[in-house]
C-alpha cells in the first residue's frame, strides 16, 4: 500500500460521476529528481534528467527522500475541454500542488507577461474550485499550493504573485501561490 492511496481513493470518490477517474490520470514516481513537461496537445509527462531537451520548459520535482510522488495529468487527461484548467497536480502524503505552465510564451512585453500570469492564475483558480466542489473542501488535511511556471526571461515577481496572491487567498481560503518552476517534497 502506498502513502498516496488514501488521497487517490478520496479523489475517485469525489469525482465518482466523471467518466474518467482521477486515478486513470495519475502516475507515481520515486525518483530523487524528475521533471514535468507539458507535451503539446497531450498530457503532462514526467521525464528523467537525460530525457529533458530544454530545462527552461520543465517543472522540477525534487524528492530527496525518494518517497512516492504522484503526477496527476489534469490537462489532456482528466479535463480535456472547458472550463479553463491547470496543466497538472503533483502530491505526496502531505502537500497537494496545482501547476500551470506558461513556458511556451516568448513575449517580452510587460503587458502580455501580466496577461499570461493573470490567465495562469485564472486557470489555477478554476481547477482548484472544481476540486473544492468535488471533494467538498476536504483535502484530507493536505497543504494546498499553486504554481505559475514561467520562462526564465520573464521578470521574476519573487516567490509570490503580488495582488494575485491576495485574490487567491481571499477567494479560495488560504492557498499559497508561487511563481516558481520547482517544488521540493521533504
Amino acid at each position: 500500500m502506498s502513502s498516496l492511496d488514501p488521497m487517490k481513493r478520496h479523489l475517485d470518490r469525489g469525482f465518482k460521476s466523471r467518466a474518467i477517474k482521477p486515478t486513470a490520470c495519475i502516475e507515481t514516481y520515486k525518483d530523487a529528481i524528475f521533471y514535468i513537461e507539458d507535451v503539446e496537445k497531450d498530457r503532462c509527462r514526467a521525464r528523467l534528467q537525460e530525457e529533458v531537451a530544454d530545462f527552461d520548459k520543465v517543472f522540477e520535482v525534487n524528492n530527496p527522500n525518494k518517497k512516492d510522488i504522484a503526477l496527476f495529468a489534469v490537462d489532456g487527461c482528466f479535463i480535456k475541454h472547458k472550463p479553463e484548467h491547470c496543466d497538472f497536480i503533483c502530491f505526496d502524503e502531505a502537500t497537494f500542488c496545482f501547476g500551470e505552465m506558461k513556458f511556451e510564451s516568448e513575449t517580452r512585453s510587460y503587458l502580455q507577461i501580466d496577461e499570461n500570469r493573470n490567465k495562469a492564475v485564472k486557470q489555477l483558480k478554476s481547477t482548484i474550485q472544481i476540486f473544492i466542489d468535488a471533494l467538498k473542501n476536504d483535502f484530507l488535511d493536505y497543504g494546498i499550493e499553486a504554481y505559475v511556471c514561467t520562462p526564465p526571461h520573464y521578470p521574476n515577481k519573487g516567490t509570490a504573485l503580488d495582488a494575485f496572491v491576495l485574490e487567491l487567498i481571499e477567494d479560495l481560503g488560504g492557498i499559497n501561490l508561487y511563481e516558481k518552476n520547482e517544488k521540493t517534497f521533504l
